[in-house]
């Protein structure tokens, strides 16, 4: 029988990884798109015209990061990326206390 990522782990603190992986790279995808809220995010989608015929591949996936950005952090219920700062802190704080009760 194989393991599965987290069998060694409470189910607790794997879906605590889970949510950090998702606030990861969520913040990642903010940085490569140079923003900084939800606000900024929908303003842009809303006024790219998506789907009209001047629209580049490259244009094309920026927009599509975009509104992986935007349902994401819609999904999170973040509006900023202060928020999911601290949401990665808070989790990483949780994660370091589980840490220490197994130890």
């Amino acid at each position: 029988m194989t393991k599965k990522p987290g069998d060694d782990q409470a189910p607790e603190e794997y879906a605590l990884l889970l949510a950090l992986d998702r606030l990861e790279s969520l913040r990642e995808d903010l940085d490569e798109a140079g923003f900084s809220t939800l606000q900024e995010v929908e303003a842009v989608l809303s006024l790219s015209g998506r789907g009209q015929n001047g629209e580049t591949s490259d244009l094309a996936k920026r927009l599509s990061l975009l509104e992986e950005i935007r349902d994401e952090m819609q999904d999170l219920g973040l509006d900023t990326y202060q928020e999911i700062n601290d949401q990665i802190n808070l989790l990483h704080s949780q994660l370091d206390l589980a840490d220490d009760e197994d130890s």
